[in-house]
C-alpha cells in the first residue's frame, strides 16, 4: 500500500497527500519522447509546448485535469494559430495517455478531439493561407532552358 502511494507520487503519511501534477507527468513524458524521437527539431518543439504553453496546467494534479482546463488552455490560440493549438492539444493528450498507462488517470482523455473537444471548439479550417496560383508553362520555359531542363509540349 505504501509502495503504491509512493509510485503515484503521494506522501504515505496521513495528512501529507501530494498528488502527482501535470508537470511531473509532462516531464516524464518528455524524457520518454526524447529517447524515442530521432529528429532534434521534433524534440525541440515538444519541450516548449509542454513546459511553456501548457504552463497553466502545471500545478493541477494529473487526476483532476478536466476538459474545461484543456478548453481554457487552447481557446486563446485556437482561432489565431490553429496548427500550433492542435499540436499542443495532441501533446497534452499524450501526457494524459502517459498518466493513464501509469494508472494515475482514469476515464476518457479530456484532450481528445473526437467526441470531446470537437463539440467545444470550432473546427479547424484546412487551408488557412489559400491555394498558390498556378503558373503558365509558357512563362516557365525560359527558366527551364537556363537550368538545362528539357522543354517539351504542355
Amino acid at each position: 500500500m505504501i509502495r503504491d502511494q509512493r509510485a503515484r507520487g503521494e506522501d504515505p503519511r496521513p495528512g501529507k497527500k501530494r498528488g502527482t501534477t501535470f508537470k511531473d507527468i509532462a516531464l516524464d513524458t518528455l524524457a520518454v519522447k526524447d529517447a524515442a524521437l530521432k529528429n532534434e527539431k521534433s524534440r525541440w518543439q515538444w519541450h516548449p509546448s509542454l513546459e511553456v504553453q501548457a504552463g497553466s496546467l502545471h500545478d493541477t494534479p494529473i487526476d483532476e485535469v478536466s476538459i474545461d482546463d484543456v478548453v481554457t488552455l487552447l481557446s486563446p490560440m485556437w482561432t489565431n494559430t490553429p496548427e500550433l493549438a492542435d499540436r499542443l492539444r495532441m501533446r497534452v493528450a499524450a501526457v494524459i495517455d502517459h498518466a493513464r498507462a501509469r494508472g494515475l488517470y482514469t476515464g476518457d482523455n479530456p484532450a481528445e478531439w473526437h467526441g470531446r473537444l470537437q463539440h467545444l471548439l470550432p473546427a479547424r479550417r484546412r487551408l488557412t493561407r489559400g491555394h498558390n496560383t498556378a503558373h503558365h508553362t509558357r512563362r516557365c520555359r525560359p527558366s527551364w532552358r537556363l537550368c538545362g531542363l528539357p522543354v517539351g509540349r504542355g
